[in-house]
């Protein structure tokens, strides 16, 4: 029993400890092919070093990149309306009136 109480006040945990034996974790899990429980290290891993966290800041960037693409859309259409137009200035040979209709004519005339 003094034995094993010796070896446990030996051992120091900290963050750099835990992080190296997950590391052995994942190594030993992947050359058993025991995936689950690589996964389940790499996940705390991940965790510990914060790359499963969305920051307020990066929720921002997708709203303000969301409606930057809204009012790009919105420029198109107002922009593809003004192209129609002059489109159609074009065809009545630079005159912005209605063409005439030609009314037909009655036998009578």
């Amino acid at each position: 029993m003094d034995v094993s109480r010796e070896l446990v006040s030996k051992i120091v945990v900290n963050t750099g400890w835990v992080v190296d034996t997950l590391v052995q974790v994942i190594n030993r899990a992947l050359e058993a092919g025991n995936f689950g429980e690589a996964t389940r290290a790499l996940n705390l891993v991940g965790k510990h070093m914060g790359m499963f966290m969305r920051t307020p800041t990066e929720v921002t960037a997708y709203a303000n990149v969301a409606d930057r693409l809204l009012s790009a859309r919105k420029r198109m259409i107002v922009w593809r309306k003004a192209e129609d137009e002059k489109e159609k200035v074009i065809k009545n040979n630079g005159c912005n009136a209605k063409p005439l209709k030609r009314r037909k004519r009655s036998r009578g005339e």
